[in-house]
């Protein structure tokens, strides 16, 4: 496989204070991969880092293309918010949310061509609201609400998807419907990030996981595989306790 994204000795963080630092890993085309730690320890920095609304203080953030060259990082990433502000009174039917995730494509056009039309009734099929379509969004549930903002970040067709703790404030059964999508979007070859505080998650799911860890004045990530990094015993050697949200792993549906 190939690298699609590569983070090389990043450190990041706001005027020249840093809150990360030297930052090392890679995205390889087809992985789903786990970003995990508490509240408060980076993971929102690194997240805009990612999306290139911040840039790093030292080191260097790379994008690939499938032939293994330098590429734009819009032209092929899918993002999911983690909070998101829709204004469910708005006349907006699911259809028109998910559009929105084409505007790049559609340039200075106003409508949808047919093109565009199929990108949204495709991407509606894969997280399994298809039938919605028409129905305005103050109409779905909060997992639904959440698979059509799925359905936005893929519409695109992105190579990679960056999923900003999906599950937050689902209870069990919405949260593994969640899941199981993300699950069918990546056997289908698609390349996910994850970004959660729920260790279970990344436990169950993943095949590389990245954890953020305060030392010192600044937090710092140890890489490796989920057997490894999320065992007790290294856990309990980094953080001195069972992980970074004991509570939050045993008990996924609470945000």
């Amino acid at each position: 496989m190939k690298e699609i994204l590569q983070f090389s000795h990043v450190s990041l963080g706001y005027g020249k204070r840093s809150i990360l630092k030297d930052i090392n890993f890679s995205v390889e085309r087809g992985q789903y991969i786990g970003l995990v730690g508490p509240n408060g320890v980076g993971k929102s920095t690194l997240l805009k880092a990612i999306l290139g609304m911040l840039s790093p203080q030292e080191g260097e953030i790379t994008f690939f293309n499938s032939q293994g060259q330098r590429t734009p990082r819009l032209a092929q990433l899918g993002y999911m918010p983690q909070h998101q502000s829709l204004e469910l009174l708005f006349p907006l039917s699911v259809f028109d949310v998910v559009l929105m995730g084409r505007y790049a494509q559609m340039g200075w056009r106003f409508w949808p061509n047919a093109e565009d039309k199929e990108a949204v009734r495709r991407s509606l099929e894969r997280v399994k609201m298809l039938e919605y379509a028409q129905n305005h969004i103050s109409e779905l549930s909060g997992g639904q609400l959440q698979r059509v903002l799925m359905a936005r970040a893929i519409v695109a067709d992105p190579e990679l998807l960056l999923l900003d703790e999906p599950t937050n404030g689902m209870d069990l059964g919405a949260s593994q419907d969640t899941l199981s999508i993300i699950k069918e979007l990546h056997d289908q070859g698609m390349t996910v990030i994850i970004v959660t505080h729920l260790l279970d998650i990344v436990a169950q799911n993943t095949q590389a996981v990245g954890i953020l860890h305060q030392n010192g004045e600044w937090a710092q990530m140890t890489w490796g595989e989920p057997q490894r990094v999320l065992s007790q015993e290294f856990l309990s050697e980094l953080y001195g306790q069972a992980g970074p949200d004991a509570k939050s792993n045993r008990e996924p549906q609470k945000s």
